[in-house]
């Protein structure tokens, strides 16, 4: 059944058989990790926050840890002088090695933009990994707004988007007469 043909003669007996070649895909991916800063209540962005971010995998393994990532002119995370990656190498090309696999993001805000509240506690939430016809990606999720201390969190094939807001710092002085 397996052979291609089969030949008996009087002093041997021929089986030739064919075999197919089996191809491996090693599918990949990757996602980016995008923070924005703004003002509450309106859109402009806020400059000088610093973030720690911490992402694990299913395993608890990091695949990326850096403290000291501040807010630029447009509100966005950058690696600056005093930025320590401790894991990783870029929050823009996240690998993704599986399917199904449960990333838990942590974000921290260890310094607020002068002028600014900062945030009080960590931002978690989760992202899994999904497998498509030519490789891994971010299940996708509609924008969140119940993440605790974000303003919004939505999770695309190739990118998580975080919004967080700081309030302006309200000083009132005494007079005394």
């Amino acid at each position: 059944a397996n052979a291609k043909s089969v030949k008996v003669t009087a002093d041997k007996i021929t089986v030739d058989v064919e075999n197919t070649k089996t191809t491996t895909t090693s599918k990949t991916g990757s996602f980016g990790l995008e923070l924005i800063k703004y003002e509450a209540g309106t859109d402009n962005t806020l400059a000088g926050a610093v973030f720690n971010v911490n992402i694990r995998n299913n395993a608890g393994a990091y695949i990326y840890a850096a403290t000291g990532l501040v807010t630029n002119s447009n509100g966005k995370l950058e690696a600056t002088e005093g930025t320590r990656v401790i894991v990783g190498t870029s929050l823009e090309e996240l690998a993704i090695s599986k399917a199904g696999e449960v990333y838990t993001v942590e974000i921290e805000e260890t310094a607020a933009p002068d002028g600014y509240d900062g945030i009080e506690g960590i931002i978690t939430f989760t992202a899994t990994s999904v497998e498509t016809e030519d490789r891994y990606v971010l299940e996708a999720k509609a924008e969140d707004t119940t993440i605790a201390n974000a303003k919004s969190v939505e999770v695309t094939t190739d990118k998580i988007t975080v919004k967080v807001e700081n309030t302006k710092t309200t000083t009132t002085s005494k007079t005394g007469s």
